[in-house]
């Protein structure tokens, strides 16, 4: 348990990596913001509020950023010459992908509360 908690730390700490917000992070939040936002309660009006349909718009979201996150997670350690570093350390395959799965749990989750 604590080398998953070690690479999601890891992992946390990547969101303030430079580049980050351009690669899908905070600009990805931005678009999610302005279409679930604003676009969609405009267009809707009132049945934004009282349709049963928006509470399916609203689960969506986390799914999107979770899914953008997790293309990064691995491919981003590829890039940076990372992943290989990564993998011949002590920590366990299983650690390594459970911690990663557990920071984008986190982040999915912090964004839908």
């Amino acid at each position: 348990m604590p080398d998953v908690l070690t690479v999601a730390w890891k992992e946390a700490k990547e969101f303030g990596r430079p580049g980050w917000h351009l690669k899908g992070g905070r600009l990805s939040m931005i678009i999610m913001f302005v279409v679930f936002g604003v676009f969609l309660p405009l267009q809707s009006g009132d049945r934004w509020v009282t349709s049963p349909v928006t509470m399916l718009y609203w689960a969506w979201v986390p799914l999107m950023l979770v899914t953008g996150f997790i293309a990064d997670s691995f491919a981003g350690e590829r890039e940076r010459h990372t992943l290989e570093t990564l993998l011949a350390s002590r920590l366990p395959d299983r650690a390594i992908l459970f911690g990663k799965v557990a920071a984008a749990v986190a982040y999915g989750w912090a964004t839908c509360s």
